[in-house]
């Protein structure tokens, strides 16, 4: 059965990484992936997302780019990185997408599947639910000086306490 969704990814090899519900808000996060899903919404355009709980704020952010007060999203909560196929931004969304995999996936930065990895990780299977990873989300100043949240995704480190 032929995906829909599938065309999004034909060209990710040749792309580089770059670095809603509840957005993600400025901070620094261990979270946990609950699900990564791509779906439709009310515009009835393309939408790649990723929803996550927040396991511990690393690195509270109290302001945005342009000084308004905020607050990073509180542990225990859920929050979704929501990454749009339309409208303004609509280039970036492989980078990003690239990006979390290459946090979420060890390899797949020199993999030659990207394309089916990524039609893996949305699938039924979910095969990233449960596990960590760090979410840097930083307030930038967009060219028409509106604040936007940049979201960059790492490996979240493994443990180093012994037993």
């Amino acid at each position: 059965m032929i995906n829909p969704f599938d065309a999004h990814f034909a060209d990710i090899q040749n792309v580089k990484a770059s670095g809603n519900n509840n957005y993600v808000m400025p901070g620094v996060y261990r979270a946990k992936i609950d699900s990564v899903t791509m779906k439709r919404n009310r515009k009835q355009e393309d939408i790649f997302v990723i929803q996550m709980t927040v396991l511990e704020i690393v690195a509270p952010i109290s302001k945005t780019a342009s000084g308004k007060q905020t607050e990073s999203n509180p542990t225990g909560t859920s929050m979704s990185h929501v990454i749009k196929f339309a409208g303004p931004g609509a280039e970036m969304a492989l980078p990003n997408i690239k990006g979390f995999c290459i946090a979420a996936i060890d390899g797949f930065a020199d993999a030659s599947n990207q394309t089916e990895l990524i039609k893996m990780i949305y699938s039924d299977a979910q095969p990233l639910a449960g596990q960590e990873i760090l979410v840097e989300a930083v307030g930038i100043l967009t060219k028409r000086d509106t604040d936007f949240t940049q979201i960059r995704y790492s490996p979240a480190p493994t443990s180093t306490t012994a037993e």
